[in-house]
């Protein structure tokens, strides 16, 4: 059986429902759901990843030396676009593939802009200051 560690931001319970989780569970992989409000300390994520065949993060960094000390660690997949977080000479070197999810986010940013705008274009921001100060 494979273990799968997935280190998250927040608590976010899409994580256990998503088709993703439910393809791993399937493929009998034993899932393990990390969530920290800020980047977990090196030790941390090396307790964590230890045990770990495969990673499912976000955005905190993974150092040469955690990278170097998770040796059954296979894949890093990281649910984003970028590799800037992840030290990926020190994951090849270690035999660790790193992928990433490009385009993932293009309709939730293109969302974001359209509601910044169209926040800006109806003067929300100042009539919230407004209200909230009475």
């Amino acid at each position: 059986m494979d273990n799968v560690s997935i280190v998250s931001v927040y608590r976010n319970p899409v994580w256990e429902r998503s088709e993703a989780v439910s393809f791993l569970r399937e493929h009998n992989c034993k899932i393990s759901l990390n969530y920290f409000k800020q980047a977990p300390k090196e030790d941390e994520l090396i307790g964590i990843l230890n045990q770990a065949d495969g990673l499912i993060t976000s955005s905190f960094p993974y150092s040469k030396r955690v990278l170097s000390n998770v040796g059954r660690l296979k894949i890093i997949s990281r649910t984003g676009v970028g590799f800037d977080a992840i030290d990926v000479d020190a994951a090849t070197q270690n035999g660790i593939c790193v992928t990433t999810t490009p385009g993932a986010n293009s309709d939730s940013v293109a969302d974001h802009a359209i509601g910044l705008i169209l926040s800006l274009a109806r003067h929300i921001p100042s009539g919230d200051k407004d209200i909230r100060s009475g």
